[in-house]
């Protein structure tokens, strides 16, 4: 979740091609806690603030595995 007032910082970024910088911001990641029981839950996750970064869409598969998003979603 990214706050309309975050600041991006942008940042030459290791593993990255000579030249490219990321996009660096703080953000609340959602994280749902995984109990046993059922896949779907009706309680809201909680939140830990990260620092995110964005790369160039055309980069995000040339690199190791790891998460992506491509829309996020944003608070007041």
């Amino acid at each position: 979740v990214l706050s309309r007032k975050a600041s991006l910082e942008a940042s030459p970024k290791k593993g990255l091609p000579p030249g490219t910088k990321a996009l660096l911001f703080p953000a609340l990641q959602e994280v749902q806690e995984r109990k046993k029981g059922p896949l779907y839950s009706s309680s809201p996750p909680g939140q830990r603030l990260v620092t995110a970064q964005a790369v160039p869409y055309h980069l995000w598969d040339n690199r190791k595995p790891g998460s992506m998003r491509v829309w996020l979603r944003e608070s007041p």
